[in-house]
């Protein structure tokens, strides 16, 4: 990916704004590159070269042959773009579809927008519901990917909470104070679920199974399809009727996993975590 960083890109606009402004600002669409600052913007494009904006509120429909930049408010698109893009706004919405990789930092997200190459997010409550070409790096308090998303390379995940209920064809590391994990995952697995000191008291229920007795704080509760060797460590792991892991499965836990009897998995060991932090015992590990 040849993103530009968000701080190379502020300067880069407000250093180009003053002689391409005024076409731009006046909601008038470019057949060429088109640079502006403004305050809230509303506008629907139809232009072949890059977009570069900064300023309020913004919502954007249509089309952008080239690359994208944007550093606004609070963010709605629905756009197909045929290069990359790159914002950092407030809460943000975004559909259509981006011909390269994006580099998305905002407040709450909701991602609807297939992207071909790779996605690159960070935002505060973050759901992704869409096609990612390649690979998925994320990281937000509460995450959600939907049953629909596919992510056809590897995925790194950083929450406080992450949901998974889409495909990932490649690879996944996932880090999470809780951890819910269904959907599909075709390559190696490393599922980490560190309790968070101050949140012992994260919300206590019970599934139809049983499953979430206690604080959820520290658990990882399995009921997806893995394809190849699931490491995970945490406070609890359960794995539920649904769950299935064709490869080895490694736990470190500070008690043995709950195993529903429906579950197919292949040899489980078991090692007490001792109080150890999971990055910790997975930094001692010899990944392949």
């Amino acid at each position: 990916m040849k993103t530009l960083s968000l701080g190379a890109a502020v300067l880069a606009l407000i250093g180009a704004a003053g002689c391409t402004n005024a076409a731009i600002a006046h909601g008038t669409d470019a057949q060429g590159s088109g640079i502006a600052i403004g305050g809230n913007m509303t506008r629907t494009l139809d232009q072949d070269g890059d977009l570069s904006l900064i300023g309020g509120n913004m919502d954007l429909r249509g089309r952008v042959g080239g690359d994208v930049s944007l550093v606004g408010g609070n963010i709605d698109l629905d756009l197909q773009i045929g290069g990359e893009l790159s914002v950092a706004g407030g809460n943000m919405e975004a559909d259509g579809s981006i011909g390269e990789g994006a580099s998305i930092a905002g407040g709450d997200i909701q991602w609807r927008a297939d992207v071909a190459e790779d996605l690159e997010i960070a935002g505060g409550d973050l759901t992704i519901d869409a096609a990612i070409g390649g690979d998925l790096e994320a990281a937000s308090g509460e995450m959600v990917v939907t049953r629909g998303s596919h992510i056809r390379g590897n995925a790194e995940i950083a929450a406080a909470e992450f949901e998974m209920d889409g495909q990932i064809d490649g690879t996944l590391e996932a880090a999470a104070a809780f951890i819910q994990m269904g959907g599909e995952v075709g390559g190696e697995a490393w599922l980490m679920a560190d309790p968070h000191e101050g949140r012992r008291g994260w919300r206590a229920e019970i599934d139809e199974d049983g499953a979430r007795a206690g604080s959820t704080n520290g658990l990882v509760e399995i009921s997806g399809e893995f394809g190849d060797v699931l490491h995970v460590c945490a406070r609890r792991v359960n794995f539920l009727r649904n769950a299935s892991v064709a490869g080895p499965v490694h736990v470190w836990a500070d008690s043995e996993p709950e195993i529903a009897a429906a579950a197919s998995l292949g040899p489980v060991s078991f090692e007490a975590r001792d109080g150890r932090d999971c990055d910790d015992i997975f930094d001692d590990l010899d990944r392949r």
